[in-house]
């Protein structure tokens, strides 16, 4: 839905842009943070703060191409950030947990790993990703190209989300707790994204 909206012209999407975490590298940081501002140039871009240096390092890189009032951050837990997720259109994040912020709550995600540890648990989890490679050398500059450029195979990513929450239940179960009632209904095939 969100590339046929792109194809069509429609360049009023809400994008939540994870930060990467490349403070030690300024090469790689430059590198990731012009692919990022240019996914943003048509867009309404919100960058999500992880760590207490995000939001200076970009502000301090992005000079006046980012709005201060587009940089967010959530440290009182995940509830406001999934509560902000859901404003959302889609996400490009560096860092498995702003990609996971966006997938556990119904939105689009893209997530480029900035490390192998990043990229074990996206090949682990079959997450949509674009490598830092292709992100680095394949001259992205939109959000249609990065979803395009994207390793996505939706079907093993679902038969892997199943397959895991079969194995969770029958572990929990194994000792005598009965599994979260929103993750039966996902294994019985009524889930959806509220």
């Amino acid at each position: 839905m969100v590339e046929s909206k792109l194809s069509g012209g429609n360049s009023s999407l809400k994008i939540g842009i994870g930060l990467p975490a490349l403070h030690d590298d300024k090469a790689k940081y430059a590198k990731i943070m012009n692919l990022l501002l240019a996914v943003c140039e048509d867009h309404d871009c919100h960058f999500i703060e992880q760590a207490g240096y995000d939001k200076s390092l970009l502000l301090n890189y992005a000079k006046d191409k980012v709005n201060v009032k587009n940089v967010h951050s959530f440290n009182e837990g995940v509830e406001p950030w999934f509560q902000f997720m859901h404003q959302l259109d889609f996400v490009v994040s560096t860092r498995i947990h702003g990609g996971m912020a966006g997938i556990s709550n119904g939105i689009p995600t893209i997530v480029i790993p900035t490390d192998m540890r990043i990229l074990e648990l996206i090949n682990a989890m079959k997450l949509p990703s674009v490598s830092f490679e292709d992100a680095m050398n394949k001259k992205i500059v939109s959000l249609l190209e990065l979803m395009r450029a994207a390793k996505k195979d939706f079907i093993a990513f679902e038969t892997n989300r199943i397959d895991r929450l079969i194995h969770y239940k029958h572990m929990i179960e194994s000792v005598g707790l009965r599994m979260d009632p929103v993750l039966v209904e996902v294994l019985r095939g009524n889930y959806t994204v509220s």
